[in-house]
């Protein structure tokens, strides 16, 4: 063991000394000159081998330094782990304790003395405080030296000063460490909640338990698999109202079962989304023509697209259209510009508009009737066309 220690002795040789003042508890000030540096972190090495040696021994191993001379440096007879008296690296400090102190002096788990940081003693080697001097108390050494220490991934993961393990709760979430699965991540703890991640979140003892509930949501649309690496992955079903997809009967889908948005929750269109929704009545005009028609049909009828405009056609007279219903109402209700209105009278149904057919007038104004008089022929010819320019939505499927 003594060999590995001066090769390590030889590797530490490159490390430049930082020279920090002591910030943490345990210190690692190991020769207690004042300062952490790399001359501290050699400390630790030897410390390591000359403890491997006397490992498995009992009883004082010396009664005085004489015991302890010869070999690769120097050491001096005094108290180790126990209250048996080994030799020890010169370079550690005789007030620096090995692991834990039966006599400590920190007592009150809120002071800090010189001495103490709440319950973790300063001058200490056992840098993890878990009553053994290893490779852990090496490389803990190294980061306090290389001002590492302090943040998640550091020997110091909640920034309170005590080492991570010297410190009962050391990720500072509240967990202690005594039954946090997982003392040094402050995301994981009893209470958290459980998410889709490869991760047992509330210490419970299982993974990604649940996964309908950790991913999944209101939509009956959706199945849902939780994937360690990956996370939630989910899978929409066919035929189905909320899968994203416009299948058969349906006038939209936009993924969701939510109404009030820009597909209601049965996927039909809703108010004044697209053009064709808006329709009154039925197709005749105060005539019984059969089939359910009614003899006071009001309200515009869809027709189509033509050259950039959305077109509707309406019955033209004064006793069913009305000032609440004319053709301003019906470009505000779709949010188009009733300045671009285009009307043609007396027209049937049948035949396709062609705007621009003039101007709407008085009759796209808020207080005016929309459309009056008679036209002659055939009731579906005392009709006429109702266009505006139609940019930003379109026909309903």
């Amino acid at each position: 063991m003594r060999n590995e220690s001066v090769h390590l002795l030889v590797l530490m040789a490159g490390l430049v000394s930082m020279a920090p003042l002591p910030y943490t508890a345990p210190e690692g000030d190991l020769n207690l000159d004042g300062e952490v540096s790399v001359t501290d972190v050699q400390c630790t090495v030897l410390l390591f081998g000359a403890l491997a040696e006397i490992a498995g021994m009992e009883g004082d191993q010396c009664t005085g330094t004489v015991d302890c001379q010869g070999g690769f440096w120097d050491r001096y007879c005094r108290q180790g782990f126990t209250a048996d008296h080994v030799c020890l690296p010169s370079c550690l400090g005789p007030t620096v304790v090995l692991g834990p102190d039966p006599n400590s002096i920190c007592l009150d788990p809120a002071a800090e003395t010189s001495e103490c940081k709440g319950l973790t003693r300063k001058k200490s080697a056992d840098m993890n405080c878990d009553g053994e001097i290893g490779n852990v108390d090496l490389n803990i050494m190294v980061s306090v030296v290389m001002l590492k220490s302090g943040g998640p991934n550091t020997s110091d993961v909640d920034s309170d000063g005590r080492l991570n393990f010297c410190d009962d709760d050391s990720d500072g979430d509240g967990d202690p460490d005594i039954g946090d699965c997982h003392p040094l991540d402050p995301g994981l703890f009893h209470g958290q909640i459980e998410l889709c991640n490869g991760l047992d979140d509330d210490c419970n003892g299982e993974v990604d338990e649940h996964p309908e509930l950790l991913c999944g949501d209101d939509n009956t649309c959706t199945t849902h698999a939780c994937d360690p690496v990956s996370g939630c992955e989910t899978t929409m079903l066919p035929d189905c109202c909320g899968n994203g997809i416009q299948e058969a009967g349906e006038q939209c889908d936009d993924g969701n079962q939510v109404g009030d948005d820009q597909c209601e929750s049965d996927c039909t269109n809703p108010p004044g989304s697209c053009y064709d929704d808006w329709k009154v009545g039925t197709l005749c005009n105060g005539t019984d023509l059969g089939g359910g028609c009614t003899s006071a049909e009001t309200g515009f009828h869809w027709k189509g697209m033509y050259d950039g405009y959305a077109c509707w056609w309406a019955t033209k007279n004064q006793a069913w259209m009305t000032t609440l219903l004319n053709p301003y109402h019906l470009a505000n209700f779709f949010g188009l510009d009733p300045d671009t209105g285009q009307i043609s009278w007396c027209h049937s149904f049948w035949y396709d508009p062609n705007p621009p057919m003039g101007g709407c007038h008085e009759f796209c104004d808020i207080d005016e009737y929309g459309m009056w008089g008679w036209c002659v022929g055939a009731p579906f010819a005392s009709g006429g066309w109702i266009c505006f320019e139609g940019s930003g939505k379109s026909p309903c499927n």
